[in-house]
C-alpha cells in the first residue's frame, strides 16, 4: 500500500528493479523509479557467514546523477520525488554508501544491521537512527546531513513452516510483510 501527498508530481508510484549475481559475490542492480529516472546500485559479499561470524557486505545505491532520487522521480532539490521526503534537512540520496553484517540463525531467523549514508540517514523522528541526533537544528539545515551515517536493520523470523515474518527499519520507513514459500516458489 502507498500513500502520497495530494502535490506529488506523479499520480502513482512504481518500481521496477532488475538485478544480477555473480558467484554470490557481487551483486549488480538496475532500477527504475519512473519512466526517466534510474539508478545503478553495487554490492560486494567481502566475507562469508560462519557458525559465529556474520556474513558482511559493502555497498553503493543510487549511483546516479541527481542529488535527491526516490519513488517519485529524482532532481538537484529536497523538493524532489515524493513530498512527504521533502525535509529541510534531508540528506543528498545520491551514492548511497553502507556496510551490513547479516546472520542466520536458522529456525530462530536471519537478521541484518547496518549503516550507510545517503538515503540511510533518516529525517524527522527517524532522525534517532542516525548521527544527525548529535546536531543542532542550524548545522542540520546547513547541509551536516550530507556527512552523517544512518542504522538500519531488518528480520526474517519464521511463524510455521514455510512462513516468515519479515520487517526492515531505517530513518525514513518501516516495512512490514509475510513471505510463503511453496517449494522454490516465493509468494
Amino acid at each position: 500500500v502507498a500513500s502520497k501527498y495530494s502535490e506529488d508530481k506523479v499520480p502513482f508510484d512504481y518500481n521496477f528493479s532488475i538485478s544480477y549475481g555473480l558467484m554470490n559475490i557481487l551483486d549488480f542492480t538496475l532500477n527504475m523509479f519512473t519512466f526517466t529516472d534510474y539508478t545503478l546500485g553495487v554490492q560486494y559479499n567481502f566475507l562469508k557467514s560462519t557458525p559465529t561470524i556474520p556474513a558482511l557486505s559493502f555497498g553503493i545505491r543510487n549511483i546516479t546523477y541527481k542529488k535527491y532520487i526516490d519513488e517519485g522521480g529524482g532532481g538537484d532539490s529536497i523538493n524532489s520525488g515524493f513530498m512527504d521526503y521533502a525535509y529541510p534537512e534531508r540528506a543528498q540520496d545520491w551514492f548511497s554508501a553502507y556496510i551490513v553484517a547479516t546472520k542466520d540463525f536458522k529456525k530462530f531467523g536471519k537478521y541484518t544491521l547496518g549503516i550507510g549514508r545517503g538515503e540511510f540517514v533518516g529525517y524527522s523522528r527517524g532522525i534517532y537512527l542516525s548521527t544527525a541526533v548529535f546536531m543542532d537544528d542550524q548545522r542540520l539545515l546547513d547541509g551536516a546531513t550530507n556527512y552523517m551515517f544512518g542504522l538500519f536493520g531488518g528480520a526474517e523470523i519464521p511463524i510455521i513452516k514455510g512462513l516468515n515474518f519479515l520487517g526492515e527499519v531505517t530513518g525514513r520507513d518501516i516495512n512490514m510483510g509475510l513471505e510463503y514459500k511453496i517449494r522454490d516458489f516465493d509468494i
